[in-house]
């Protein structure tokens, strides 16, 4: 119905230039043009892209979701809600968006069920990862976990004055990064099984004291790497000491997103920044041909895929060049 209410006002728009000018023909290849730009825009803040089951999904603002086998050609999905869908995790076969206070659940990544009712509280939830064998939800203040991605349990406590937003893990735990809302530093907690229950500490984490606002995360088999609001970068072998690399970057060009594909990190920020690193400690900046703020990037299938509000990027080179979709 909205594109068909797009199309009718284009129409009557096109006609009135044809009636104000009569004597000037309207340009038929014009007309489609503005047609097709107008009927694939995609009127969408991007919060997450990530690549799960050999597909590119992206989630955002509008309850839309995105997804793509090759990062060219996109299929658009609604939710039927306009919250905001801040990440979407997989396992079991399914696959799990988390929202504002609704969470969804697919067997196809297509048809989506509301799963609100499995979550002992359904708000404060923003970001999903794996570990071991187990899907783990977080935001403030506690975790849900699940197995077989459609019943949830409540997992340890994270604390109350942390919004945690990304998480990468190894075999051993998992990294949870974020902010301190009352000091507004960066933080990071860690995760491990001990019998069955996965609980959380940040004792012994160090070498964050002065960072700010912990946006991403990436682990690449080696060394854990994290990107914060104030453009710096962090690196760590265990999760625990962490090292400021060297990004390049003032404090006003934040980093939102990160992923690690083709040994090498790449991450993204405000006004189109992109990074690109082979160790996670010193960096060097590309160009991404945008001044749209990119919030998040994943790598799949031999390609980086970097979303921003209304805007997808793709790289099939490395993250040396890349092209609007």
């Amino acid at each position: 119905m909205k594109k068909i209410l797009i199309i009718l006002t284009l129409a009557i728009v096109l006609q009135s230039i044809g009636c104000a000018k009569k004597k000037e023909k309207t340009d038929p290849a014009l007309q489609l043009l503005l047609l097709q730009n107008i009927l694939n825009r995609k009127d969408i803040v991007f919060n997450k892209m990530r690549f799960l089951n050999n597909k590119f999904y992206g989630v955002g603002s509008g309850g839309q979701v995105y997804s793509s086998t090759d990062g060219e050609t996109w299929n658009k999905k609604s939710l039927g809600t306009n919250q905001q869908l801040f990440d979407i995790g997989f396992i079991n076969n399914k696959f799990t968006i988390i929202g504002n206070t609704v969470h969804f659940n697919s067997d196809d990544g297509e048809n989506w069920t509301d799963i609100s009712s499995t979550f002992s509280q359904t708000n404060e939830l923003i970001g999903i990862g794996n570990f071991a064998s187990t899907l783990v939800v977080f935001g403030k203040g506690f975790t849900s976990l699940s197995t077989n991605g459609s019943t949830f349990s409540l997992g340890g406590s994270v604390g109350n004055n942390v919004f945690y937003s990304d998480s990468a893990s190894n075999s051993t735990r998992i990294v949870l990064v974020g902010n301190n809302s009352t000091t507004f530093t960066g933080t990071v907690i860690i995760g491990t099984f001990v019998a069955a229950n996965l609980s959380f500490s940040s004792g012994g984490v160090t070498g964050l004291a002065s960072s700010s606002n912990l946006s991403a995360i990436a682990y690449n088999g080696i060394r854990f790497v994290t990107v914060s609001l104030a453009g710096k970068v962090y690196y760590s072998n265990d999760g625990s000491v962490w090292l400021l690399g060297n990004s390049g970057l003032p404090t006003t060009i934040g980093l939102n997103g990160i992923t690690y594909g083709q040994n090498k990190f790449i991450a993204v920020g405000k006004f189109g920044t992109i990074l690109s690193s082979n160790d996670g400690i010193t960096w060097s900046a590309i160009s991404s041909g945008t001044s749209v703020d990119l919030k998040s990037i994943a790598f799949g299938n031999g390609k980086f895929v970097a979303v921003g509000k209304d805007t997808i990027l793709v790289s099939a080179d490395g993250g040396t060049t890349w092209s609007g979709k």
